[in-house]
Formats: C-alpha cells, structure tokens, sequence
C-alpha cells in the first residue's frame, strides 16, 4: 500500500492534468470545452469518436501477488442560485488484488457500479450518475532467459446510454484515468512500447500505466512516457 500511495503524487499529476487550464478560470475560452485528456465515453456515445475502452501491458519480474489500482474522475453537474452551472469532479478508484498463478490461466473480469447521487449543501446542488466499469486484467509468460511476464490491462466504460451531447456524454464517462500497479517482491518495469490495440470503431488506443515496486531495497515509481 506505501508504494501505491508514494506513486499517487505522480498520478495525481496525470489525473488533474486536464482539470482546468491556465489561467484556470472556468471563463477562459480554453476551459469552455472540458475533460480533453483520458475519456472514456459511454459506447453509445458516438459523436466525437472518443473510446470506451483502453488498454495498456507492462512486463513483470517474478512476483506472487498484484495489487491494481484503476483510477478516474467522475463528473458532477454543480448548480448554484445566482452562478452558472460548472461540471466539477471526485476521484474514483477500483482495487483488485489477484494471484498472478489466476492471471496466468486465464484473463479476470471485474465488474463494478460506480454510484451517481446528487446532494445539496445550502444553494449548491451536485449531481452526479452512475458508472458501470469493466476491468479485464490477464497475464502471459514471454520467451526468453529473464522470466518475464506480460501483464494486460483493458478498462472499459459499460455504461449504458445513448445521446449526442458531449457534456451528458461526459457525466457519464471515466475521466483522466489511469493505472497503478504494484507487485510483490522485485520491480515492475513499464514495456517500451505500450499497448496499442483496437477498440470496435474507436482507432488505437493507449492508456499510462503508473508501476510502483522494491527494488534492491529502493522504492520506485515509472511513469509511461507517451501522452495520453
């Protein structure tokens, strides 16, 4: 969990990154158009082509356990008396722990409902919807001296609705998300080349993956170098 934790200070980064822009108003003409980086939209969403689904690999070093940790932003819709609506955000985080022996047999599905709700705190009302969330996590051995595995990671919004408006769309959507990874015992070392694959007539895709390990009795966080 402390290795997790250290890796939050470099995935809060990615996560926030899209927030707002400088100069950080929700007046600037460049924040008009919200959440540009790490979109998961409903599949029924089809107006702008932006996925629904990602996926990332990684190579692992030996290692019993995997602790994954899928992060996002959820959309809420925030209403005030005398202000103008403003869509702000909470961060969302779906655990697993799994055997790598389980990943190496077969791939695991998690599924999870992540829940809406609105609250009402004096004038200010927050909205927000709930999200279906797929994780599929598998893993496979690789040929070679070195004993290395290829973790698989694919992060699907299920979610299910349909619309052409690109704000409902997004109250609806997995934003800026991300994964962090630790494995027990060695390190985990990021691929070179990140996963590229083919969401049903969404183009290629890539996601960041942030990997927190030991190694040689130090604690690292690697952070993927391609942009989302």
């Amino acid at each position: 969990m402390r290795d997790l934790d250290n890796a939050r200070k470099i995935a809060d980064a990615v996560l926030y990154e899209g927030y707002l822009l400088c100069p950080y108003r929700a007046s600037a003409v460049k924040n008009q158009v919200r959440w540009q980086f790490g979109v998961l939209v409903p599949s029924g969403f089809t107006v702008t082509e932006e996925p629904s689904a990602s996926q990332t690999e990684c190579l692992l070093e030996g290692g019993e356990l995997l602790h994954l940790r899928s992060r996002f932003l959820h959309v809420r819709h925030r209403t005030s008396e005398g202000a103008p609506p403003f869509d702000e955000a909470s961060e969302r985080e779906i655990d697993v722990v799994a055997a790598i022996t389980d990943l190496l047999e077969g791939e695991r599905i998690i599924d999870t409902v992540v829940a809406g709700g609105r609250e009402t705190d004096g004038p200010v009302t927050r909205t927000s919807h709930p999200l279906d969330v797929r994780l599929r996590a598998s893993a496979e051995r690789l040929p070679g001296p070195y004993g290395l595995l290829r973790l698989r990671l694919r992060l699907e919004n299920t979610t299910e609705w349909t619309g052409d408006e690109r704000p409902e769309a997004l109250r609806r959507s997995l934003v800026a998300r991300a994964h962090v990874a630790r494995r027990h015992r060695r390190d985990v070392r990021v691929d070179a080349r990140p996963a590229r694959v083919g969401a049903a007539g969404r183009g290629r895709l890539r996601e960041p993956a942030h990997l927190a390990g030991a190694h040689r009795g130090r604690r690292d966080a690697v952070l993927t170098d391609h942009p989302l």
